[in-house]
């Protein structure tokens, strides 16, 4: 008998069909890919197993590295003792290695095995060998800290002298006016003690004077220094004309006697000066260039004067070579000349010749300018070359 389609999809063929493919899903999802089987999603972090830190140890060196003894003198010896903790969970070793400088910096360690929360102390010795400005040493250890496999234990500090004449190479006074004394103020210090005085501060040269009186605290204070003196010195305005060089000598009770020396200078232009090239002042030296003796030669030279009243002449000249001549005449470039400031020429020139001029600085040629002012009575020179044929 035929069937109809409505006969194949009754209400109990559909009820089968629909069992099957529920029973096939069952299955499928019972199998191997399962999400029951597999691992732990990364987004439910409370299923994955927690692990317990690594110990590690951790070194600390305790109040820091660094150790400023402040400001000392040569040959002195000191020590400091730097304390090093372990504030890890496992054992910190130490291994003792180098210091910068093996003659004048020395350490020990007392232990070098640490365990959590013991502490070692490295004492670290020096002695200042050389008059540097700044000290700096350091000591080495090496350790099994990961985050520091190394730690340094530096010293440092200023090297001073004991007693200090400030400044420390010269006492420079300057120059010296007419009729103006001239007052120049230095110091003497110490950074390192308290204990001494002073008992004369002194010049072989009557023409400077002397005097001294304690720096207030606050001056001590700003200076950084323990104690010091400062030392007023006067210079007379009638020194010689030309550089003034003379020693000062300080003599310190601490309690026993020493002494302390700085050299002093200063120039006194007086009345007269010149300029011009080949012209040193200090020396009054006039070094011509070497040139043919056979070619005549002119050098022109500067002189200024002040103070002196009325026209500064030459009255008469005294040198060995007569190819050397010399002329004074003012210089009518410059403008409002008086008493006070006048500037002149001084010409000099050497007559041709077949003979030869040679002047050293050992041997030069001395000449005395005769003048007719009182204060300017004279003008030395001391002329050097090398005119050869």
């Amino acid at each position: 008998m035929k069937r109809s389609i409505n006969d194949i999809w009754s209400p109990c063929f559909v009820s089968c069909l629909l069992l099957g493919v529920l029973t096939s899903c069952a299955v499928g999802c019972n199998s191997g890919a399962s999400p029951a089987s597999a691992p732990p999603s990364a987004a439910n972090p409370a299923s994955t197993p927690t692990q317990a830190p690594q110990e590690q140890p951790k070194v600390v060196v305790m109040g820091g590295g660094t150790h400023d003894f402040g400001s000392s003198e040569m040959d002195q010896e000191f020590q400091h003792v730097f304390e090093i903790k372990n504030t890890g969970q496992a054992e910190l070793t130490l291994k003792k290695g180098t210091t910068s400088c093996s003659k004048c910096t020395s350490f020990e360690v007392d232990k070098l095995r640490l365990k959590p929360n013991e502490v070692a102390k490295a004492t670290v010795k020096w002695k200042i060998l050389n008059e540097v400005p700044e000290f700096r040493q350091s000591a080495t250890i090496t350790t099994n800290d990961p985050r520091r496999p190394e730690v340094q234990l530096n010293v440092t500090g200023k090297v001073v002298r004991r007693f200090a004449m400030e400044p420390s190479e010269t006492w420079i006074i300057g120059e010296v006016l007419e009729g103006q004394p001239k007052e120049f103020i230095g110091m003497i210090t110490s950074a390192v003690t308290d204990k001494f005085e002073i008992e004369s501060v002194t010049c072989s040269n009557p023409k400077l004077t002397l005097n001294w009186a304690p720096l207030s605290e606050e001056k001590l204070a700003e200076l950084k220094i323990k104690k010091g003196y400062e030392v007023k010195t006067v210079l007379s305005p009638d020194i010689p004309v030309g550089p003034f060089k003379e020693t000062i000598v300080a003599t310190l009770l601490t309690p026993e006697p020493i002494t302390r020396k700085v050299e002093t200078t200063a120039k006194r232009s007086g009345p007269l000066q010149i300029f011009g090239p080949g012209w040193n002042a200090e020396r009054k030296q006039l070094a011509l260039s070497a040139f043919d003796p056979k070619q005549p030669l002119a050098v022109r030279l500067l002189v200024y004067t002040r103070g002196v009243p009325d026209e500064t002449k030459i009255v008469k000249v005294d040198c060995a070579d007569d190819r050397f001549t010399f002329e004074l005449k003012p210089d009518s470039r410059f403008k409002g000349q008086s008493g006070d400031h006048r500037r002149y020429e001084l010409l000099v020139n050497v007559a041709p010749s077949t003979r030869p001029a040679y002047y050293t600085i050992g041997q030069p040629l001395n000449v005395e300018i005769h003048t007719n002012q009182e204060k300017v009575k004279q003008i030395s020179l001391k002329v050097t070359c090398a005119a050869l044929p």
